[in-house]
């Protein structure tokens, strides 16, 4: 009694969900290392649009939590370049990969209407349901392409004006008319600049007042980690379904080796995480269908690393990574 007692309060803690979201986001832009950053700008973007645009803190949460995870439906380094051209979104079409995100995502609960504002990030303003598409979907749509349009090389407030004039020209289209007017108030302060590009440093972000402070459960973690073998396994269809398959049969041995339960779930939770750095490593490798060349092997052996350092700023899974 006093051993399943035991293993009940091991179990019975919680993950801090901004940590693992911000350190999930920082694996998302390893999908192409060039596009470093680039989903934090979009959020603090955001967060400031729906600021002064005059949004509750509960609403700007949910904003800041869907910018992090805005482009999660992207599994290939080829398709994230793409995205990063401004001119590939001036068409009224869905994007497919903002299907994925909503799918991947809509059934982890402590999500609320995260998945929904994902899932309409990227409709045109004039080609969209009003009744039915988030105003935080616009907002996120905005924003990002505001992002995509900074040189991350050149001195930012020189870019101001270019733009504010470039996002201008989609006025009523493909954005918002009050969104743009929103964010030609705020593009005239110097600050809101200078935070894009100087302030993505995550210590900084965590003490945010618009960063939900929520914390999920070992359970609702599990869950999670399950959405994330989707987007690790689903880049490559040689490793379809391989981190559920590895984490269910290492936990089913850890039974038989009479394993803790809390053991064997931790062990579940690990199998499922495992080759969470492989979201770093070039489509072409994990799906070349020839044997690798010294190179390319050094290049897949790193996802090990990979894997621990996304999973290193979450507290309470040291043990894990």
């Amino acid at each position: 009694m006093q051993n399943i007692e035991k293993e009940k309060n091991q179990l019975n803690f919680s993950v801090d969900l901004k940590e693992l979201i911000i350190s999930l986001s920082k694996a998302l832009d390893y999908i192409n290392q060039d596009l470093t950053g680039h989903h934090l700008r979009v959020a603090l973007i955001a967060s400031e649009i729906s600021k002064s645009f005059g949004l509750s803190i509960k609403e700007t949460e949910n904003i800041f939590l869907a910018a992090l995870l805005h482009d999660i439906g992207v599994f290939s380094s080829q398709e994230k370049t793409d995205l990063s051209e401004f001119s590939q979104f001036t068409g009224s079409e869905l994007n497919l990969h903002a299907k994925r995100g909503y799918f991947l995502l809509k059934d982890i609960d402590f999500l609320g209407s995260v998945p929904e504002i994902i899932h309409y990030h990227h409709t045109p303003w004039d080609n969209s349901d009003r009744v039915h598409i988030p105003l935080e979907s616009h907002i996120i749509h905005l924003a990002d392409r505001i992002e995509v349009l900074i040189n991350k090389k050149k001195e930012i407030l020189s870019q101001q004006k270019d733009i504010t004039e470039r996002i201008k020209e989609f006025n009523g289209t493909l954005f918002m008319p009050e969104l743009v007017y929103t964010f030609e108030k705020i593009s005239s302060i110097e600050a809101f600049w200078y935070r894009i590009i100087t302030d993505a440093d995550m210590s900084y972000i965590l003490d945010e007042s618009f960063v939900p402070r929520i914390r999920i459960s070992f359970e609702q973690f599990l869950n999670f980690a399950r959405v994330f073998t989707h987007i690790i396994d689903f880049r490559s269809s040689f490793t379809a379904l391989h981190s559920i398959s590895v984490s269910q049969i290492a936990y089913l041995i850890s039974k038989l080796l009479s394993f803790e339960e809390v053991t064997s779930k931790k062990i579940l939770l690990a199998g499922y995480l495992h080759d969470i750095g492989k979201i770093a490593i070039p489509s072409e490798i994990l799906e070349k269908n020839s044997n690798l060349t010294p190179y390319e092997f050094n290049i897949i052996k790193k996802h090990a690393y990979y894997s621990y350092k996304i999973l290193q700023s979450v507290g309470e899974i040291e043990e894990l990574c």
